[in-house]
């Protein structure tokens, strides 16, 4: 009887010592790789910064450097990151002298913040967005409304207006597939504006990359947005607290990496990219 209490005992820790070496070994591909690794290992590649990246509010980050403007700023009744170009940020602020929290005030300062000029001011609801870094499109009432900021000029334009002016200025237009019950994989629709052409690209596409297949299972990494941008296509991924940018070939139906920017200090999921 003895025996057999030792062989049993035995077994118990065969099956302990197995079941701790199958835990560790998750840890190793998934806790253990930090974000500081994510980092590490995106450091070996190349890192382009002909963009940035906002919060969808008042913090924002360019060339791996983050700027709350909250902290930064000398503005008051900061709303907004409205847009970022290869030389200025956009702000939009409210006006305190009106009660409604409808009038706003367009500025434009260097990424430094240390000149800052007021540049628009216009009455809207919660509807507004830069099209480019010189077109505001804005809407107040029924009426639709665009600004352009090189010549002053204000035009009535349809509410579809965003829409068609994306399509006239890119060459692609992205979407993403429906996932409403989380089943599946998350997939964007590409669409060629010339020719009418759709294809679809999504994180078995990034998988196909060396930077997917390391990242993958190592830490959290999964496709966030798809950006189109004059010629190009962009897919961003997030890994780690990170964003991983993907080039999409649409021809050749094919993802490159591109280049990666650290948003870890952002607080919320939100984020919007601009493409310089």
């Amino acid at each position: 009887m003895k025996k057999k209490k030792s062989g049993g005992a035995m077994r118990k820790l065969c099956v302990a010592a197995i079941l701790c070496m199958v835990f560790a070994a998750a840890a190793a591909l998934s806790g253990c790789y930090s974000y500081e690794d994510v980092l590490r290992y995106l450091g070996g590649f190349d890192r382009p910064n002909d963009f940035a990246v906002s919060d969808g509010g008042v913090v924002f980050c360019l060339d791996n450097t983050t700027v709350d403007l909250q902290k930064r700023s000398s503005l008051e009744n900061i709303e907004k990151v409205a847009w970022i170009d290869s030389n200025y940020v956009y702000i939009v602020c409210r006006d305190a002298g009106y009660d409604d929290n409808r009038v706003r005030i367009v500025f434009r300062a260097d990424h430094a913040l240390l000149k800052t000029e007021r540049l628009f001011t216009f009455t809207s609801g919660m509807t507004y967005r830069f099209l480019d870094e010189d077109l505001l499109y804005y809407e107040f009432g029924e009426v639709a409304y665009t600004y352009r900021l090189s010549t002053g000029k204000t035009d009535t334009v349809e509410d579809t207006y965003p829409v068609r002016y994306a399509k006239e200025h890119n060459r692609y237009t992205v979407s993403r597939t429906a996932n409403a019950h989380g089943e599946g994989e998350v997939r964007f629709f590409v669409s060629d504006n010339v020719t009418g052409e759709e294809k679809t690209v999504g994180r078995s596409d990034l998988l196909q990359t060396e930077q997917g297949k390391h990242l993958d299972g190592k830490r959290a990494f999964s496709p966030y947005t798809c950006c189109a941008h004059g010629e190009d296509v962009f897919l961003i991924a997030h890994s780690g607290d990170v964003s991983v940018v993907f080039q999409y070939d649409f021809s050749g139906e094919a993802v490159r990496y591109y280049s990666w920017i650290d948003d870890a200090r952002f607080l919320g999921d939100t984020r919007e990219f601009y493409f310089f």
